[in-house]
């Protein structure tokens, strides 16, 4: 959250605070700006993605989106939670990315959300793209020897800790 108080949003001022160990909250004063932004991003107080925004997309963009809600799987490669969008925005999410050749695919869950799977090599190709923009304290979700240390020192529950604390 500190990086995206520096760099998202430097140009208007900021307040942030830690709730507890577990919550880090952003607040940042009200601008026209915002309002015109949440007109794009929102319709009817339910968060929207479409073809013109996903291509609007920016390397830096990308690595803000994974940072946020990706994952790497050891398994298989990685994910982005899609949740919030419906199965028609999730096909255009992954049409987005299969346009600039990045393999993947649609996973509904159990709950009936989604998200997007890259394989290996799909994954291996958006790291690629938005590594140079992400923040080190992050590099445990682009890099498997990072990965396996974290688990190794701190185990699974507190990565699902520190994945939960986006």
């Amino acid at each position: 959250m500190n990086w995206k108080k520096e760099n998202a949003f430097r140009k208007f001022k900021c307040k942030t605070s830690y709730k507890d160990k577990d919550s880090f909250r952003l607040w940042t004063e009200v601008s026209p700006i915002f309002l015109n932004l949440r007109g794009i991003f929102y319709s009817k107080n339910k968060k929207i993605i479409t073809t013109k925004l996903l291509n609007r997309l920016k390397p830096l963009g990308l690595a803000v989106w994974f940072m946020d809600d990706g994952t790497l799987n050891l398994r298989s490669g990685g994910d982005i939670s899609t949740d919030c969008f419906t199965k028609e925005e999730n096909v255009l999410i992954q049409k987005y990315f299969l346009n600039k050749g990045i393999d993947c695919k649609i996973f509904k869950r159990n709950s009936g959300t989604y998200k997007i799977v890259f394989n290996k090599e799909g994954f291996n190709k958006l790291v690629d793209i938005i590594r140079p923009h992400i923040h080190k304290s992050m590099f445990y979700k682009i890099d498997e020897k990072r990965r396996k240390k974290y688990l190794s020192q701190f185990g699974r529950k507190s990565l699902k800790r520190a994945d939960s604390l986006k």
